[in-house]
This record gives structure tokens, sequence and C-alpha cells, in this order.
């Protein structure tokens, strides 16, 4: 279930998780309208708070693998702004 169907069938607001978790309520609306994403604990907490409901897994980005175009391989997180540089150069 997404975080907004689980506030709207419980009646409850973005105020309510917000003073739960520990954030601001703005933060909590960013992630319902689905503009923003919860770092591991606070999406934990969420999933705390609504009782398993709402997986803390759908909260969270998902992050991408950068492959290398000239060998395909992944590129290591910390190597990605320095290929990114040659790219763009070449």
């Amino acid at each position: 279930m997404r975080l907004k169907e689980f506030l709207q069938k419980e009646r409850y607001t973005s105020r309510h998780v917000a003073e739960y978790a520990g954030v601001s309520p703005v933060h909590i609306a960013t992630i319902v309208r689905g503009e923003g994403f919860a770092s591991k604990t606070l999406a934990e907490k969420i999933e705390r708070f609504t009782k398993g409901n709402v997986k803390a897994s759908t909260l969270t980005r998902k992050r991408e693998k950068k492959i290398c175009p000239t060998c395909k391989r992944p590129i290591p997180r910390k190597q990605k702004e320095f290929v990114a540089k040659i790219i763009s150069v070449t």
C-alpha cells in the first residue's frame, strides 16, 4: 500500500507521521506526493507507524548502477563524477 492511500484510509495527516518520525510535516508531504524520498531510517519509522502496511522499500530511492560506455562494466560510486566529466569532454 502507498503512504497516501494509508493516510486517507486511516484518516491520518502528514503531521501525525511527522510527529512520530521526528521530521517536518513538509518533508512527509513531499514523500506522500512522490516528489521526495525517505532515508532508510525514516522509511523504517514510517513502516513502524503504519504497522507494516506501507513497506520501507517503497519509500526509499533505488540507486541505479552507472555503466561504463566503453567496457560495459558497473562504475564504482566514487568514480562516477570523474567518468561523467570525461564523457562530456569527448
